[in-house]
Parts: C-alpha cells; sequence; structure tokens
C-alpha cells in the first residue's frame, strides 16, 4: 500500500483530454484547474516539488481551499470548481467518487508504505501475529484501502467492523 502524494480527476475530465498521468496533467496545464490545500503551495512535495521534476507547470487556475481535511477540495472538484484535485492516492473519495489517480511516472512524490510495528511484549504473547501480518501486508494494496476508507468515511460504517470484514474475506479472521 501506498498512500503518496498525487492528484485526482474525474473519469470525464482524464478521458476528454488523455490525462492519465502527472505528465499529461503538466503537458495540458492549459487546461486544468488545480485544486489544492492553500499548504501544498509552500510544500517541499507540494507545488515546488512537482516542478522540480516535472518542469514548468503553470495550470489555467489554482483553486486554493483553506480548511482542515481533503473532503473540501474533493467537494470544490465534484461541484466543477476545478479539474485535477491534489490528492493523497488512497483517499475515500476516489473509491466513493471512481475518480482517475493520475500516475506519476517521474517520482516526484516519495513513497508513503504501510509498516506494521508490534511492540516485542506482544509478539511473545502472540508468536503467530507476525505470519498473520506478514500475509496481511501483502493483501492490503493501494486499491485495497481505499476501499475500505469509502466505506468507514463516505458510507459512515464503524471502522472496526469494516476491518474486521476484510480480514475475514482474506481468510484471516473466522
Amino acid at each position: 500500500m501506498n498512500d503518496t502524494q498525487g492528484f485526482a480527476t474525474t473519469q470525464a475530465f482524464s478521458t476528454k483530454y488523455g490525462i492519465k498521468t502527472i505528465a499529461d496533467m503538466v503537458k495540458h496545464a492549459s487546461n486544468v484547474r488545480l485544486i489544492v490545500a492553500t499548504e501544498y503551495l509552500g510544500r517541499a512535495d507540494g507545488l515546488p516539488g512537482l516542478k522540480k521534476v516535472y518542469g514548468d507547470f503553470t495550470p489555467k487556475e489554482l483553486v486554493k481551499i483553506s480548511g482542515a481535511g481533503s473532503g473540501f477540495r474533493y467537494k470544490a472538484l465534484l461541484s466543477g470548481r476545478g479539474d485535477v484535485v491534489e490528492a493523497f492516492t488512497t483517499d475515500a473519495a476516489i473509491a466513493g467518487n471512481r475518480l482517475v489517480v493520475l500516475g506519476d511516472p517521474k517520482h516526484y512524490a516519495p513513497p508513503d508504505n504501510l509498516a506494521p510495528v508490534v511492540r516485542d511484549d506482544a509478539l511473545q504473547a502472540y508468536p503467530h501475529l507476525a505470519q498473520v501480518l506478514g500475509v496481511l501486508t501483502k493483501r492490503i494494496t493501494s486499491a485495497a484501502i481505499t476501499k475500505l476508507n469509502y466505506q468507514a468515511d463516505i458510507q459512515g460504517k464503524d471502522p472496526k467492523e469494516v476491518a474486521r470484514a476484510f480480514l475475514r474475506q482474506q481468510g484471516l479472521l473466522t
């Protein structure tokens, strides 16, 4: 699973301009209204990092959103205020709205991979835990966690129940 910095857009916009990657977005910058959190404009892994890796990128419009949480940015995208949204690649709204996550062929955003961390006393008390976590980490893909996030964050399901259902589906819980 990789929950890294990225971009998402609607299927309609992706199809209209052939935008499937960040490189495509940069190429079509004159057509892109980019929705970003105001903090994104100054962060090293934000707009400055994007320009450093992909070159000059001046979108048609920068739609700056302030406020906590990515929900405001996705509302702006879905209401038509912009065309591409700054995203974390496993945001719940991606699965919930069938958005297209733009590929990053030049790897501008560093990976943000999941890794289990377990106390030694827990491993001693439950020796089988290390093996189960080893199996689990291979099954929690970016697509899988995006769907799980959607169930908890958008559909309002209890996160514990979402996790239990996933573990049962994977044969890791009876």
